[in-house]
Protein backbone atom coordinates (compact mmCIF):
# COMPACT_ATOMS: atom_id res chain seq x y z
CA UNK A 1 0.00 0.00 0.00
CA UNK A 2 0.53 3.72 -0.32
CA UNK A 3 0.29 6.37 1.57
CA UNK A 4 -0.28 10.28 1.37
CA UNK A 5 1.60 12.73 3.48
CA UNK A 6 2.33 16.22 4.50
CA UNK A 7 5.58 17.05 3.65
CA UNK A 8 7.22 19.41 6.44
CA UNK A 9 10.31 20.67 7.42
CA UNK A 10 12.30 19.08 10.27
CA UNK A 11 11.76 21.97 12.83
CA UNK A 12 7.91 21.17 11.72
CA UNK A 13 9.11 17.60 12.86
CA UNK A 14 10.28 18.74 15.84
CA UNK A 15 7.33 20.61 16.63
CA UNK A 16 4.88 17.87 16.25
CA UNK A 17 6.71 15.56 18.35
CA UNK A 18 7.06 17.95 21.37
CA UNK A 19 3.38 19.00 21.20
CA UNK A 20 2.61 15.42 21.57
CA UNK A 21 4.85 14.38 24.31
CA UNK A 22 4.24 10.61 25.28
CA UNK A 23 1.26 10.18 22.69
CA UNK A 24 1.84 6.95 20.33
CA UNK A 25 3.18 7.19 17.35
CA UNK A 26 0.34 6.13 15.66
CA UNK A 27 -1.10 10.26 16.56
CA UNK A 28 1.76 11.47 15.51
CA UNK A 29 0.88 10.19 11.86
CA UNK A 30 -2.28 10.34 11.98
CA UNK A 31 -1.46 14.10 11.91
CA UNK A 32 0.68 14.24 8.86
CA UNK A 33 -1.06 11.43 6.84
CA UNK A 34 -3.78 12.56 3.85
CA UNK A 35 -4.77 9.44 2.61
CA UNK A 36 -3.38 6.25 1.17
CA UNK A 37 -4.08 3.73 -1.69
CA UNK A 38 -3.74 -0.20 -1.88
CA UNK A 39 -5.67 -0.64 2.04
CA UNK A 40 -7.87 -4.03 1.16
CA UNK A 41 -10.16 -5.28 3.78
CA UNK A 42 -10.52 -9.16 4.50
CA UNK A 43 -12.52 -9.42 1.53
CA UNK A 44 -10.09 -7.92 -0.95
CA UNK A 45 -12.16 -4.45 -1.16
CA UNK A 46 -10.72 -1.14 -1.01
CA UNK A 47 -10.63 0.55 2.55
CA UNK A 48 -11.95 3.96 2.70
CA UNK A 49 -9.28 6.31 4.57
CA UNK A 50 -10.11 7.91 7.35
CA UNK A 51 -8.37 9.05 10.64
CA UNK A 52 -9.56 5.97 12.98
CA UNK A 53 -8.92 3.20 10.01
CA UNK A 54 -5.12 4.26 9.56
CA UNK A 55 -4.95 4.09 14.01
CA UNK A 56 -6.88 1.18 13.81
CA UNK A 57 -4.45 -0.52 10.48
CA UNK A 58 -1.11 1.37 12.43
CA UNK A 59 -2.22 -0.37 15.92
CA UNK A 60 -3.36 -3.74 14.81
CA UNK A 61 -0.21 -4.59 12.75
CA UNK A 62 3.00 -4.99 15.74
CA UNK A 63 5.41 -2.75 14.17
CA UNK A 64 3.95 -1.18 11.65
CA UNK A 65 3.48 2.40 12.84
CA UNK A 66 7.31 3.12 13.99
CA UNK A 67 7.90 1.34 10.07
CA UNK A 68 5.52 3.95 8.69
CA UNK A 69 7.32 6.76 11.05
CA UNK A 70 11.09 5.73 10.30
CA UNK A 71 10.13 5.52 6.62
CA UNK A 72 8.59 9.12 6.45
CA UNK A 73 11.53 10.70 8.23
CA UNK A 74 13.38 9.35 5.63
CA UNK A 75 11.28 10.24 2.84
CA UNK A 76 11.05 13.94 4.05
CA UNK A 77 14.94 14.30 5.08
CA UNK A 78 15.70 12.89 1.18
CA UNK A 79 13.14 15.66 -0.34
CA UNK A 80 14.71 18.35 1.80
CA UNK A 81 18.25 17.45 0.23
CA UNK A 82 16.88 18.37 -3.46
Amino acid sequence: FALTAKRINAEGVRTLVDDRGDEPIADFLAGVIEGWSGVLDSAGQPVAFSQDSLRTLLTNIPGLAQLVFSRYLREIGAKAKN
